[in-house]
Parts: C-alpha cells; sequence; structure tokens
C-alpha cells in the first residue's frame, strides 16, 4: 500500500539515511522530543566505557534493538550513527524498470519505523528517483533487485550511476537479478562494470526471454567475467526456438560443454527453456556432450532443461539413460548416476520435478547439495 503522504514517506527515508551530525536531522518531530526528555534526564554513557566497547556490544544485537539504543541519549545516538560496522536496514525489494518504475520496498517491522505509520500494510514503496531515497541507500542491504532492460540500456545504467553517486558506495544485495528483454547486445559487455562499481551481491542472475542474446554470451563470455570470484552467475532463458543444439560449434553446445567459459569464475545454473524437436535425441545429445567433456570444471554446477509436463511417461526418459549407461542412484526414482568416467568426476541426472530436468555436475567425492 503506497504512503498517504509525502511527509511519511521522508520520514522514513531520513530515519534509513546515514546522519553525519550528532544532532539528528531526519527524525521525525515525536522521535526528537523523547530523545530530548530522555537526554534531560541524564543518561550519558559511564565516563569507563569507550564508545570501541559499545559498538563491540552492538554489533551482536539486531537492527530493531539498536533503533531502542539511539532512543537512550545523545551519546548513545552520535555512537551508533557514526559507526559503518552495526547491521544495516534491510530492504524487501528494489526494482528498477522504466516500465514498472523505480522503487524500493521497506518493511515496516522495525521500532522506529512504526511510530512514524499507522498503516497496516507491512511494506513501504518508496520512489528511487528522489535523491533522498537515493542517499538512503547507502545504509541498506536489499535481499532482491530486479533490473529490467528494455531497449534502454543506457538510460538504465545512468541512473544506476546517479543512485551510487548520492548513496556514496555501491547498492548492497542478496541476489540481483536483471532481466534482459530486448536491446542491443553489446550493451551486455557493460555488466562487469556494473558488478565493480554499482552493486554489490552473492547472487547474480541474469534472465534472456528469446535464445539470441544467450548465443551471444556464449560467444561473448567477457559479458559475465566477473572480478568477485564469490559472486554465484546463473542463466536463464525462456526458450531456445530456433537454436542448433547438435552442431557441434554452436553456442548452445559450448554452454553445455564447458567450452571458452574458463574466465566464468563462479558458475551456478544454467537453464535453458522449450527446446525445440525430439526431447529423446536432444537427451541423447546432451548425454554424449558431457560424456565426451574434457573441461568438466569449467562447465557450470547445475544445467536444467525444460520437460514436457503433460501426458509425460518417466518411462522413456528411464530407458534414455539405462541405456546410455547411467545407473539408478539408491534406488530413487527418477535419479540416476554417470560413473563412467576415469576422472572421478559424476554426472548425475534427476527428472523428478514436474517440468524440468537436471543435470548436477559432482567434482570427484563431492556430494550433492540438499540431499
Amino acid at each position: 500500500m503506497r504512503p498517504r503522504s509525502g511527509t511519511f514517506n521522508q520520514n522514513i527515508v531520513n530515519v534509513m539515511r546515514p546522519r553525519k551530525n550528532s544532532s539528528p536531522p531526519g527524525i521525525s518531530n515525536d522521535i526528537k522530543s523523547k530523545r530530548t526528555k530522555i537526554s534531560q534526564d541524564s543518561t550519558p554513557l559511564p565516563s569507563y566505557t569507550s564508545s570501541d566497547v559499545i559498538i563491540d556490544v552492538l554489533k551482536y544485537i539486531n537492527r530493531n534493538e539498536i533503533e531502542k539504543c539511539q532512543l537512550l541519549s545523545y551519546n548513545f545516538d552520535s555512537i551508533i550513527t557514526s559507526s559503518s560496522i552495526l547491521p544495516v536496514y534491510q530492504l524487501q525489494e528494489i526494482i528498477m524498470d522504466n516500465h514498472r518504475g523505480w522503487t524500493a520496498e521497506v518493511p515496516v517491522k522495525t521500532n522506529i519505523l512504526k511510530k512514524l505509520t499507522s498503516l497496516n500494510s507491512s511494506l513501504v514503496r518508496l520512489n528511487l528517483n528522489d535523491e533522498n531515497v537515493q542517499a538512503s541507500l547507502g545504509n541498506c542491504y536489499v535481499k532482491r533487485m530486479k533490473i529490467s532492460i528494455r531497449n534502454d540500456g543506457e538510460n538504465v545504467l545512468k541512473k544506476l550511476v546517479n543512485i551510487v553517486k548520492h548513496s556514496g558506495k555501491p547498492i548492497l544485495a542478496q541476489l540481483c537479478e536483471m532481466v534482459f528483454v530486448m536491446g542491443e547486445y553489446k550493451w551486455l559487455h557493460q555488466i562487469p562494470m556494473i558488478f565493480k562499481d554499482l552493486i554489490s551481491t552473492e547472487k547474480f542472475n541474469l534472465v534472456f526471454y528469446t535464445s539470441p542474446p544467450l548465443q551471444y554470451i556464449a560467444k561473448n563470455p567477457s559479458c559475465v567475467e566477473l572480478d568477485n570470484p564469490k559472486i554465484e552467475i546463473n542463466i536463464e532463458t525462456a526458450n531456445c526456438y530456433g537454436v542448433n543444439w547438435k552442431k557441434s560449434k554452436s553456442s548452445l553446445y559450448q554452454l553445455i560443454a564447458g567450452e571458452g567459459l574458463e574466465t566464468i569464475l563462479n558458475r551456478g545454473t544454467i537453464e535453458l527453456g522449450h527446446i525445440n524437436g525430439s526431447e529423446e535425441d536432444f537427451l541423447a545429445s546432451v548425454i554424449k556432450i558431457l560424456r565426451n567433456s574434457t573441461k568438466l570444471q569449467y562447465l557450470f554446477k547445475r544445467i536444467n532443461f525444460a520437460i514436457q509436463a503433460r501426458n509425460r511417461d518417466d518411462t522413456i526418459y528411464h530407458n534414455i539413460f539405462i541405456r546410455e549407461g547411467y545407473v539408478p542412484y539408491k534406488s530413487l526414482q527418477g535419479r540416476y548416476q554417470d560413473k563412467q568416467r576415469d576422472d572421478g568426476w559424476i554426472i548425475e541426472v534427476d527428472f523428478n520435478h514436474e517440468y524440468l530436468m537436471e543435470f548436477v555436475i559432482l567434482k570427484p567425492g563431492e556430494a550433492r547439495e540438499g540431499f
């Protein structure tokens, strides 16, 4: 639900943004008056307690409790607001889309935010075009960030640069999803710079609606060569119609076989939707590609394919994998392993999912996560 007035919106921004002065400029009058009353009661820090010790203690307290400490006195507030290592405010989602808007959703759960609103909504939507909101992001951590590109890549990039300019630091996100709907493929070469200077994240999902940009990535892997090896890269396309997956040097073949992917440091999952042609022929080709690959360390850890859900006959899949030398794994239905490699690597397949068939590449001695 949107806030009823700009005043409420601004109050939330002021709470989130870092405050440089000892007298916090953005807190509402109600909060200020409560702090004044408390500070008049003389609640200074004990003379023998250093600010470093206070910070060390506060590091183990959640943000809600820290906000309560800020209300004790101006001394406590000054120490807390001047610290750069305490827990940050958490945002639910940031959306950067010229069609849907540029917004940030804030959970109304924290101690101070509850005092600023009488709304029942658990989320408040802020306008990312507001410079005050942009400045506030430097003190926030977002769970999910979604960027959409529709023939407006340069414009999106300029806005992103402007946000970071006002916040003073890259946007911190747990997951960043970039949806490339349409546009010049050359824009994809901006991705390494974006995740070096503008966005800091743990996981990066690159999503395409059609196969041509996926083919471009396969031919130009430098587009997803990120400096930070800790960022997991996942690539997904809605469909692969028209892609020649049988040709030995086709882009789809290269992605499956791991050819030319040596410089992509942390490969997570690649998901390919709606492969044209016979599923049986396609699976036989994929099995052959993976078995003949000599660079399994450069493959994506998981390779997913969309499969037919209606009138599906798992017996067909069973017969294909048995014929190709796969063996059932621990008598689990729909799960098979290829252990014919001399290098100890194991290729495991699982078609228990309703719409997906998943190949998992396991290092020697490695167990599949989640089982």
